[in-house]
């Protein structure tokens, strides 16, 4: 049994004046003025009540979105290399013959 698990099997055995319950430190006294803001909140979009505006809604988002999901990567060429199991095997799965 290690030290630690010692200690726990034991205990305190009754000695609980060496328990305390730590106090939390005092904070520093700090006070913050606040300023007015200048700025306006953003506008809430008005409730939809509708199919129809809904959808309108959502086309507005493709539109407004359409130019940071275009496609701008360039293609890749494939590093994969095909073999077919006919020609490794030197016959022709369909007719069953050899390639000779």
């Amino acid at each position: 049994m290690d030290n630690f698990a010692q200690i726990a099997k034991n205990g305190i055995q009754g000695r609980h004046e060496l328990l305390h319950t730590p106090e939390p430190s005092a904070l520093p006294d700090r006070t913050f003025e606040l300023e007015p803001c200048k700025a306006q909140p953003t506008p809430l979009a008005a409730h939809m009540h509708t199919r129809e505006e809904l959808q309108a809604a959502l086309e507005e988002k493709r539109r407004w979105a359409e130019p940071f999901l275009r496609d701008l990567a360039p293609s890749l060429k494939s590093c994969r290399t095909f073999r077919s199991f006919w020609i490794l095997n030197g016959k022709n799965p369909t007719t069953n013959s050899g390639l000779r």
